[in-house]
């Protein structure tokens, strides 16, 4: 029997992924035990390090038994790193792990009983595609460091090239950190809330090769240092953009209220199919800029198949969904509560000649900008934050008796709970999952779903 105490080790069969890209095994006597690193299929050795009355933590210390589908990680910091979470699983089973996950979101969380079948869009290429990078500063032994958190921690991890970004972010990061090098800036420390720099934030226009860099520091770099920098434009021919922010706040969020431009264009541009966007270092926009239009389309696909009247596009962010969807639809409304989210969505359809009698962005929350009542031709795009649909939202919607809804995540476990809020009025007519996060355990989901006819909801 096994009784599963810390500092024990024992032998483990890894039954599957979680969400969250921990494996979990079952023991014959105790509670369910996560650990990192390993696959479904594997019998390990392993150390607790960690026990609560419903589950325990452990780490590895041994693969006794291979799975299949068990591979090197291209990456040498792999098993340092918090960054990534499956590079030592086969891209296919990567994406194996992502669709049982979403499925057991649904059946375990959000109650249901049956779901369309689906695949998960997989990239050609899953490497070097994100175009945004945050890289904490410290040092180690005197010396400026940067790279990423060590999962659970705030020790960076340096590493020689990030396999996930975009390769000319990891380029200038490298130029970056020499400069701060050079001029003997020390980072920001924030134990003892001494230092000035706290972050480089790198963003990359995949289709247009453009670059910005935001340095966050803790108090305003010097006048002498600021020009200096400002000659990063005309030494990096793809830099465009420089700003300076300062966060002052003893604090793990990375950016502070203000964005000084120190040098260059207010914002670079980026494509997704043949739109253009604008981002500024505050902007949401996908990291993923090639699984963004499989996305999008995924999208144009469902809407084209409902032919709506109108169409409204909660939590749009600066605008992407809304834009992508103007040159073949009319009477978009684009909602958001974030000022500086509707003002780049306005730049967003400037910049695509999109005009207010195609799409209208307003400024406020879903509940209150979305009609009380809608006619049975409207459809409503939701794309929320991580956290998923406010309450609020979701007994608008099954009041309002909308007959359509396209609910994009980013989340399974919090678009399960929503499908199941949601369940006694809507059912899943379609869905598809697009993986815009390869080698980490994030994917994304599209949901189209319909009214539930009056027999349906009865029984009857």
């Amino acid at each position: 029997m096994v009784t599963v105490e810390v500092g024990r080790e024992y032998l483990l069969n890894i039954e599957k992924i979680v969400y969250g890209g921990e494996g979990l095994a079952r023991p014959e006597d105790g509670p369910v035990v996560f650990m990192e690193n390993v696959l479904p299929g594997e019998s390990v050795k392993a150390r607790i390090i960690e026990r609560k009355d419903s589950m325990a933590r452990a780490e590895l210390i041994e693969v006794v038994t291979e799975a299949d589908c068990r591979i090197i990680p291209d990456c040498p910091v792999f098993f340092e790193c918090g960054g990534c979470q499956l590079q030592h699983a086969s891209y296919q089973a990567q994406l194996e792990f992502k669709k049982a996950i979403i499925e057991e979101s649904l059946e375990r969380i959000g109650k249901l009983e049956q779901w369309p079948d689906f695949e998960v869009a997989g990239m050609d290429f899953p490497w070097y595609y994100r175009n945004k990078g945050q890289f904490p500063v410290g040092e180690r032994d005197g010396e400026l460091i940067t790279g990423f958190y060590k999962a659970g921690s705030h020790d960076i991890i340096e590493f020689p090239e990030c396999k996930i970004q975009h390769q000319p972010v990891n380029r200038l990061l490298d130029k970056v950190l020499d400069f701060f090098k050079e001029h003997n800036i020390k980072a920001y420390d924030e134990r003892t809330d001494q230092g000035t720099l706290r972050h480089f934030l790198i963003r990359s226009g995949y289709c247009t090769g453009q670059l910005q860099l935001t340095v966050v520091v803790r108090d305003s770099l010097s006048a002498d240092v600021l020009n200096e920098l400002k000659g990063f434009i005309d030494k990096e021919q793809a830099l465009v953009s420089i700003y300076q922010n300062i966060n002052t706040e003893k604090t793990n969020k990375i950016l502070g209220e203000t964005s000084e431009l120190i040098a260059g264009q207010a914002y670079i541009v980026d494509y997704i199919g043949r739109n253009k966007y604008s981002i500024y270092p505050e902007s949401f926009f996908q990291v993923n800029t090639v699984q963004t239009e499989k996305l999008y389309d995924i999208i144009v696909d469902y809407v084209e198949k409902l032919n709506p009247g109108k169409i409204y596009d909660a939590f749009c962010g600066s605008g992407a969904i809304a834009i992508y969807l103007a040159d073949r639809f009319e009477n978009i409304t684009g909602i958001d509560i974030s000022l500086e989210s509707i003002q780049a969505a306005r730049v967003n359809a400037e910049l695509n000649g999109i005009d207010g009698s195609t799409v209208d962005f307003q400024l406020g929350s879903v509940e209150d900008l979305l009609p009380e009542v809608l006619a049975a031709d409207d459809l409503v795009i939701f794309d929320p934050p991580r956290k998923g649909l406010p309450d609020e939202t979701v007994k608008l919607i099954k009041a309002n008796r909308v007959e359509s809804l396209i609910y994009v995540s980013c989340n399974p476990t919090t678009l399960a709970r929503d499908l199941k809020k949601l369940s006694d009025s809507y059912r899943i007519e379609k869905m598809t999952a697009v993986d815009m996060f390869p080698q980490t355990y994030h994917v994304e989901t599209v949901c189209l779903l319909e009214r539930k006819i009056e027999t349906e909801n009865t029984g009857g």
